[in-house]
């Protein structure tokens, strides 16, 4: 483990083989799109947006399961199940969160609401 203090996550999205996270409770995880968006398969307790957001581009597990949470790891250990869930992963985040896609839904809106 390695406190870095406030940094740029680039970087170390590169030297990651997956991202683990086990909240209890989540609205929309940056974390995880951002992980998705890098490709990384991610592994996630399925709380708030979380099951909306991994939706067949990674592992959900059950909140307060480590047990589940080591067996979604382990499952990971295989290659091809990496590269599906990261390529699944990537074309998802970019597909739903893609800044052009984002800024035409907030026009939408504010358009409606004016």
């Amino acid at each position: 483990v390695e406190f870095t203090g406030e940094t740029d996550p680039e970087p170390w999205y590169r030297t990651l083989d997956t991202v683990v996270l086990t909240s209890i409770s989540e609205a929309q995880p940056l974390a995880l799109l951002e992980a998705m968006a890098h490709g990384l398969p991610v592994v996630a307790t399925a709380v708030g947006g979380c099951p909306e957001l991994v939706r067949g581009a990674g592992l959900l597990t059950a909140p307060r399961d480590p047990q589940a949470t080591a067996r979604a790891l382990l499952a990971l250990g295989d290659p091809e199940l990496r590269r599906r869930l990261g390529a699944a992963g990537r074309e998802r985040a970019l597909a739903l969160h893609a800044p052009a896609r984002l800024l035409a839904a907030y026009r939408e809106l504010y358009e409606r609401a004016a």
